[in-house]
């Protein structure tokens, strides 16, 4: 369960805004990167002309891309976790990210949902002194499953799908926004660019975090 307090929401009350973690709120890719490279579980070197070009890619062709079958994910995933915790002190938010999560707490609520762990995510916005704006968060969210995980904090929280908005950086986020039917903010600073995701027709695009103030006001 989340350990991030929370109150039901009143359908018709203040906006529902649910945001993924990695690639949104934290640079995470750099670490993941370097990971990656150490484990050797492709036999690709992740230069910086590849990795732009797998930001352009959606997850199943990039993974494919580089060689990694899908049925090691879910291992390659579990032993990410682990560490990326004793990395995470090195990852940083993306830059006016936490004032923005301040000044967006005012008027809507915020949630989290990740494929990372929910250790990880805590680590995280504890360290950067951001529970209070957060009502709940939820980790641990499988990688393809974002659709069943979606419709779960739906429920799981009492929202008003009219009014929730999800906040995520690649194409699996638009995918599942649509598939719940809910609005979808793709950022472009994350794990994919925005050349893809404009092809995957989310409600709305952003290139900063403080155009989401904009789109959310």
């Amino acid at each position: 369960m989340p350990r991030v307090g929370r109150k039901d929401n009143v359908p018709g009350g203040r906006t529902n805004v649910i945001f993924d973690f990695d690639g949104t709120i934290a640079n995470t890719l750099p670490i993941v990167i370097e990971v990656v490279e150490k484990w050797g579980v492709s036999d690709i070197h992740l230069t910086v002309e590849l990795i732009e070009e797998l930001r352009g890619m959606s997850a199943q062709q990039a993974l494919k891309h580089v060689g990694i079958p899908l049925r090691k994910v879910p291992g390659l995933i579990t032993r990410g976790r682990r560490e990326l915790i004793e990395r995470l002190g090195d990852a940083k938010p993306f830059p006016h990210m936490l004032e923005v999560i301040r000044e967006l707490s005012k008027t809507c609520d915020l949630y989290v949902m990740s494929s990372n762990s929910d250790e990880n995510i805590h680590h995280f916005i504890d360290a950067y002194d951001l529970s209070q704006y957060f009502k709940a968060i939820h980790g641990n969210v499988s990688v393809f499953g974002k659709t069943k995980w979606l419709k779960k904090i739906i429920k799981l929280e009492n929202l008003d799908k009219k009014s929730c908005i999800y906040v995520g950086d690649e194409t699996r986020d638009i995918e599942a926004a649509h598939k719940v039917n809910i609005k979808v903010i793709s950022v472009t600073w994350g794990y994919n660019n925005k050349q893809i995701l404009t092809k995957y027709n989310p409600n709305y695009l952003v290139d900063s975090p403080k155009d989401l103030l904009t789109v959310l006001a």
